[in-house]
């Protein structure tokens, strides 16, 4: 008699470093243990950075985040490579890193990583330097706690490295105190960030401060038309709500009738569902709500799908806006 073993779901496994039980496993969030997961299950393959935050449902940055958490920690390691067709970062393990043939394509933001300097050396930039001694000083001020030596390594860097004047880089700290995201890590991000759009003066600062807070209205506002808990916004959210009020002017009854539109046919929220609605109001000269309740999507006419007025019946059918492809969700 023959015999096979079935192994079920062990017939594919990975390994986990134990250190990362052993040393960090109580410290750890979800999405730092997400990435950590996802990557080295992945370690064969090229990673595509929007289909894998879509995967883990992450933000980019959450996911820029919780890289540079196992790098510093000697848990991953990254070494950049050129090639024809652009950047790409080689991810391994430290213990393994010549053995390791794994890719993961990523922003050029996290390409541009420093070897950090030792600590002596930041003692003597605070200790010689009058401007960064009078930078952690204020900065420690705008935190309203002492700054680690970890701390003041990223902000001599995003001087020294990104190029960010003293005094912006005290305004960058002070806006981030006042959106409530005081730590070293958003400060880093958005530091680079502000140096990558060119925010190099007081002036340039002031305006993209201006800029974020502007958007950071509008989404709230947004927030309290469909009455959704408050967190922070993708990109691509912040881009969809600029453009319905500053450009388009959009009124709010209009977009809380899309957001109804969308519940009943998707079952759940999605700003692309509400932004393919919302063109096709626009592209119909469509302004108010009366308007959007009086307008249905007609069959199809010659092979295309079309909107008229109906004046005897004015509600919608999901089905025919579900079945409309501009719908689709992203």
């Amino acid at each position: 008699m023959d015999y096979k073993i079935s192994l079920g779901y062990w017939n594919s496994v990975f390994a986990v470093p134990s250190a990362v039980v052993d040393k960090y496993l109580g410290k750890i969030t979800l999405t730092q243990i997400k990435v950590l997961l996802w990557i080295l299950r992945n370690s064969d393959k090229t990673i595509n950075l929007e289909e894998v935050t879509k995967k883990l449902n992450i933000k980019e940055e959450e996911f820029e985040e919780a890289f540079k958490y196992w790098n510093e920690l000697g848990i991953l390691s990254a070494h950049e490579s050129e090639k024809a067709y652009g950047k790409i970062l080689k991810i391994c393990s430290s213990a393994s890193e010549s053995e390791s043939n794994s890719t993961l394509n990523l922003p050029r933001k996290l390409l541009t990583c420093y070897q950090r300097p030792e600590l002596s050396h930041i003692a003597k930039r605070i200790k010689n330097s009058k401007e960064i001694y009078y930078m952690i000083q204020e900065a420690q001020v705008a935190l309203r706690r002492p700054i680690s030596s970890g701390d003041s390594t990223i902000l001599i860097m995003l001087h020294d490295n990104e190029g960010l004047p003293i005094d912006v880089i005290l305004m960058l700290i002070q806006y981030c105190v006042s959106i409530g995201r005081s730590n070293i890590r958003s400060i880093e991000r958005m530091g680079i960030g502000w140096a990558a759009a060119g925010v190099d003066t007081i002036d340039k600062a002031e305006k993209k401060i201006q800029s974020l807070s502007h958007n950071s209205v509008l989404w709230k506002k947004f927030e309290c038309i469909i009455s959704i808990e408050h967190r922070a916004p993708s990109s691509q959210e912040e881009e969809i709500i600029l453009r319905w009020f500053d450009e388009w002017k959009i009124d709010e009854k209009l977009i809380k009738h899309a957001y109804d539109i969308c519940i009943n046919s998707k079952g759940k929220y999605s700003i692309h569902y509400m932004d393919g609605i919302i063109k096709r109001w626009r592209s119909q000269g469509i302004s108010t709500l009366e308007q959007a309740k009086m307008f249905v999507p007609n069959k199809m006419v010659s092979g295309k799908k079309h909107y008229s007025r109906n004046e005897e019946n004015s509600s919608y059918s999901i089905e025919e806006y579900e079945s409309y492809s501009i719908f689709d969700e992203k």
